[in-house]
């Protein structure tokens, strides 16, 4: 009888160590996949701040007529696409945040179909472009 609880405990402890290391195995997969998630938005938003601080460089620079300003206009507007597929899911079903994305990509779309050639008005469009970001971080930054 002895020999029957010592077989018995043995396998509640073998199971019980099989399902912690698969409940541990479980966590880590979903702990991953979530910071992949927010992986992909702060790589996003750490190239849309690159290009738009290469903008105000130019702007300061009196580099108004730089032939890449036409190519950061278009990789600003193709990456503002993605803003809503790229935040956190709770983010992304919030209706102001949509909105606000959406007044973003506005920004952009403008800001691409007419690139500004000189330095006033390139930077009018760039402090939009920037508003539209700061508005967006304002509300959602770090939650």
């Amino acid at each position: 009888m002895a020999d029957d609880n010592a077989g018995a405990s043995v396998k509640y402890l073998i199971t019980g160590l099989a399902g912690l290391v698969a409940g541990a195995m479980l966590t880590l997969s979903f702990a991953y996949t979530f910071r992949l998630q927010d992986t992909y938005a702060r790589n996003l938003m750490g190239v849309l701040q690159h290009e738009l601080s290469a903008l105000r460089a130019d702007v300061r620079g009196g580099r108004c007529t730089d032939p890449s300003i036409p190519e950061r206009a278009r990789k600003l507007n193709l990456l503002s696409t993605d803003i809503q597929t790229a935040v956190p899911r709770r983010w992304g079903d919030d209706r102001e945040f949509q909105d606000l994305a959406k007044a973003m990509l506005a920004e952009t779309r403008a800001f691409e179909a007419d690139v500004p050639v000189q330095c006033a008005p390139l930077q009018a469009a760039v402090n939009r472009i920037a508003t539209a970001c700061q508005d967006c971080h304002d509300r959602f930054r770090g939650k």
